[in-house]
């Protein structure tokens, strides 16, 4: 098999032609659903994660939210503390009756120990301050999509070092001189 980043083709006598792709080959992505008022957000989230398998469906508040969770039946959601008409509390709150085991994860600024506090004894999966760490945001998504409870600490730095280590150390090859 040849792996395409958008396709898989099945090679035969040497024709690669796309009469003989198979879409049930292909990986399911993650919905991902992100819930913020501001449409930057949306941007930046789409542009640090698109390299990953992930579908992104938006919403710019939390009544959409509650229809696209409804809809489309997200595997996970990113959602703000402050947007107005219903704040990320009262969104998670309304979304855990919609979809109990829905993990969500909040991102924000405004975060001090007793909102993180509220926020986890709503139902949050993870609740991130900003500025967010984009390796340790991408191991939380899937961890939630798989229905882990990776020990994140552990799979962040290891992500970490990783990262460190390529940005570093790679030459045109991918290997040191």
């Amino acid at each position: 098999f040849f792996f395409s980043s958008r396709r898989r083709h099945t090679r035969l006598q040497g024709d690669w032609s796309s009469d003989v792709c198979s879409s049930d080959l292909s990986v399911q992505k993650i919905k991902l659903l992100i819930v913020d008022d501001e449409k930057n957000i949306h941007s930046s989230l789409v542009r640090v994660l698109e390299d990953n398998d992930y579908e992104f469906l938006h919403a710019y508040n939390g009544k959409e939210g509650l229809k696209l969770i409804a809809q489309d039946k997200p595997f996970v959601v990113i959602t703000d503390y402050k947007m107005p008409e219903m704040t990320g509390l009262e969104f998670i709150k309304a979304a855990k009756v919609v979809s109990p085991d829905l993990p969500i994860i909040v991102i924000t600024a405004y975060g001090d120990s007793s909102t993180k506090l509220s926020f986890l004894q709503e139902g949050a999966y993870r609740f991130l301050e900003k500025p967010v760490d984009f390796d340790e945001l991408n191991i939380i998504i899937k961890s939630a999509k798989w229905g882990g409870s990776a020990n994140i600490d552990y799979f962040s730095s290891i992500s970490k070092d990783i990262t460190h280590f390529n940005r570093n150390n790679v030459d045109g090859f991918g290997f040191l001189n």
